[in-house]
């Protein structure tokens, strides 16, 4: 999609929270590949609790699956191992 707009003159947005430095290249290198015009990459920077509890990420997803039913969008709860690349800055309890 982000190549798309792009290509139709529009400003595309790749939206990268989350994902590690390796994976972030990665998809600003393809979406590059499949267009010549500028795109917008946004980045997170914001500081990340030092502890979760298991509870909060329970909280979130009940949340996040109560938002999408509202829109009549499919959810899939994610165990919370799949977090993957904030587990090794966070403490779960």
């Amino acid at each position: 999609m982000v190549e798309a707009v792009a290509n139709a003159g529009g400003m595309g947005c790749l939206p990268l929270g989350g994902w590690s430095p390796e994976k972030t290249l990665d998809l600003i290198r393809e979406k590059k590949s499949k267009t010549n015009r500028p795109f917008a990459v946004n980045l997170f920077a914001h500081s990340l609790a030092t502890k979760v509890s298991v509870d909060d990420i329970e909280k979130m997803e009940t949340y996040l699956e109560t938002l999408h039913k509202g829109y009549n969008l499919p959810f899939d709860r994610k165990p919370n191992s799949s977090y993957r690349f904030y587990n090794h800055l966070c403490r779960f309890s």
